[in-house]
């Protein structure tokens, strides 16, 4: 029914989370959410109006939209402020390590990000996750990089990056 309407808040706080990977374990201290989560007839959207982890730091927004009418999804998110460092080995503990968060942490060794922005689009949950769906816009700052396949390694990097045709 085109006609339907839901509009529901989120709000959350954690002081600890602890998750395990690889035999590793990795601590995420005093998180706090808000979002939303909406649907107007066939459009369903999930906000993340703010997502901010004191360790490691990392400050987060986006939203998710999908269409029932259509099999297209869109993933935005920005993020501010983030430790490189800190934050690698957090994210691949919650990602398990899978692409394309283990690709992007190959490239990236260290260093802050001010500010980045990551698109995705598909027509299923699995597809954000294709390199060719993938947009990221970011700077880099005091940072290090790594391209591991000519054997390059930069120290105080400070970039503009931008993806162009997906992650390769």
């Amino acid at each position: 029914d085109d006609s339907s309407y839901f509009l529901g808040d989120v709000q959350g706080k954690i002081s600890q989370l602890v998750v395990f990977h690889d035999d590793q374990e990795e601590t995420i201290r005093n998180a706090e959410i808000k979002g939303s989560v909406s649907m107007n007839g066939s459009i369903i959207n999930a906000a993340l109006k703010q997502l901010v982890i004191i360790e490691p730091m990392v400050e987060l927004s986006g939203n998710l939209t999908m269409d029932s009418h259509t099999p297209d999804i869109t993933l935005n998110l920005t993020g501010k402020d983030i430790d490189v460092d800190a934050t690698r080995r957090v994210a691949l503990a919650l990602s398990g390590g899978t692409s394309p968060v283990k690709v992007i942490f190959d490239y990236l060794r260290g260093g802050t990000i001010p500010l980045i922005t990551f698109q995705s689009e598909g027509q299923t949950p699995v597809q954000l996750g294709d390199f060719n769906n993938i947009s990221i816009t970011g700077k880099l700052v005091q940072g290090a990089a790594s391209v591991q396949a000519i054997g390059l390694d930069l120290t105080n990097v400070i970039a503009d990056v931008r993806t162009a045709d997906g992650i390769k």
